[in-house]
């Protein structure tokens, strides 16, 4: 795609940093059958395996697949700059919406895998959770509160998709009952849940910022010439250590 695309400057695909370590993940799972963390988030690799994650980063931006300019996706993606975005299923409305305003036609993609593959490397979480302190001097009331605001169907009129589609029964009940379960969002979200066998729960550590900003400087790093690939990958491992 990308050989084709950047005759007319168009990037394939535009992912932010943290999207873009979710891509690199995945590929890196998927080609290798191992994960990189296990549920508790320790990590399964070594400094080899994050030296081949940035190496990919690097083709990636090299070949013209992904747009190393993350700070505008939407303005991009609305401008038809590039042709995919990787993003969260909340955040769907956001992009879409700016995309159909200018003109544009938006399809939901399939989580992206290699052939043959039997490990996916794709992962979920929820948009919001809400929980109750064990340090409240009135958990009856805090209890009754959350319970409002996750499974009340009037409440959930109000909030919408807001943040996200809600799982509770009585609040989706509630918003397809009223038409209110339609567009890029609800779709995202059916999907996601067809595909609900093939996908794990993320662990916190491949959110963790130390993490990321670890990731993110040495990528640049590694781009532009500035660090060789060990020394990039070495600051990656130390980060992912130490979290």
């Amino acid at each position: 795609m990308a050989k084709v695309m950047s005759a007319d400057g168009v990037y394939p695909l535009s992912a932010n940093d943290k999207q873009t370590l979710m891509l690199l993940l995945a590929w890196y799972e998927q080609t290798t059958g191992t994960a990189v963390f296990d549920a508790s988030g320790t990590c399964q690799i070594g400094q080899e395996g994050f030296e081949q994650i940035l190496a990919m980063y690097k083709r990636l931006v090299d070949e013209k697949v992904i747009n190393p300019n993350d700070k505008a996706q939407v303005k991009e993606f609305a401008s038809g700059k590039v042709a995919g975005i990787l993003i969260w299923v909340s955040d769907a409305p956001r992009y879409c919406g700016q995309a159909e305003k200018a003109g544009i036609r938006v399809t939901l993609g399939q989580n992206l895998s290699l052939d043959g593959t039997s490990f996916v490397g794709w992962y979920m979480k929820p948009a919001t959770m809400l929980a109750v302190s064990s340090l409240t001097s009135n958990p009856e009331e805090a209890g009754r509160l959350v319970n409002y605001l996750l499974n009340d169907p009037d409440y959930a009129l109000m909030q919408g998709t807001e943040k996200g589609v809600p799982v509770s029964r009585s609040a989706y009940a509630a918003l397809e009952a009223n038409g209110k379960l339609e567009g890029y969002e609800t779709d995202a979200t059916n999907q996601m849940h067809d595909h609900q066998g093939e996908l794990k729960a993320m662990v916190p550590i491949m959110e963790d910022s130390d993490v990321l900003a670890a990731f993110s400087d040495a990528a640049k790093l590694y781009l532009y010439g500035k660090a060789d690939l060990s020394t990039c990958a070495g600051q990656v491992m130390a980060a992912v250590e130490g979290a």
